[in-house]
């Protein structure tokens, strides 16, 4: 078995690839890396530029920030194959704000950023999967404080569906949707319901968007992207 067929086999195992179209995967693997980890090796240093997400097939990632005082604060002890670094690829953060670091010998898939971001991008499945789970909200967290320094209601709602909006398929008719209620997206912007409700319907009578069941249809994408 190839280096590639065995990167395939753990991708399609991975939680966060196990709806992936088979194309999706394929492409992946063609791109990714299999590499091996000494314990005490960085995987990645805090501050350095965000280059790739990291799949663990064993062993034990300790994550942790360099602290006030300059020693390293531990957040997260990570065993098994769940998706590493991902976060600020999400955000739009360029640096890693954080230290990944194995603690025993380590095994790694290494996925170039831009390869997984464009597979994310294409595959309505993965789209789905990214979007209700919680590396949204995670991402969410990062930027909080760029969210809640905007003033106007709707100014919160632009930046939250911009955001989307970088990693939602297009439909043919060059149309976006997004599989959330307004009260969802409200809860995600820190609005209630009903200012959330009031943006929208003035949004919907200026013809940007449109709703449905569960769904806001983003009709001028240019709008939000600007």
């Amino acid at each position: 078995m190839t280096t590639t067929q065995k990167i395939r086999e753990v991708l399609a195992a991975c939680p966060e690839f196990s709806d992936a179209e088979s194309t999706v995967i394929d492409a992946l693997a063609d791109h990714a890396r299999w590499q091996k980890y000494h314990a005490g090796d960085v995987i990645w240093s805090q501050g350095e530029k965000v280059s790739s997400v990291y799949l663990p097939i064993n062993g034990l990632v300790r994550i942790a920030f360099q602290g006030s005082e300059g020693d390293m604060l531990t957040t997260a002890l990570i065993q098994g194959s769940h998706l590493l670094g991902e976060a600020e690829l999400f955000a739009g953060i360029s640096k890693r704000f954080n230290e990944a670091c194995a603690l025993s010998s380590l095994e790694v898939i290494c996925i170039p950023a831009g390869e997984f971001k464009t597979a994310i991008t294409n595959s309505a499945k993965l789209t789905s999967y990214w979007l209700r789970q919680s590396n949204l909200r995670f991402v969410m967290a990062l930027k909080h404080a760029q969210l809640m320094s905007m003033r106007t209601a709707e100014d919160r709602l632009r930046w939250l569906i911009k955001l989307m909006l970088s990693f939602t398929p297009v439909e043919q008719n060059d149309t976006v949707i997004l599989p959330f209620s307004q009260e969802t997206i409200g809860n995600m912007a820190s609005l209630s319901r009903q200012v959330t409700c009031k943006v929208v319907v003035e949004w919907r009578e200026s013809g940007l968007v449109d709703t449905a069941y569960q769904r806001l249809i983003i009709l001028n994408r240019k709008h939000f992207l600007d």
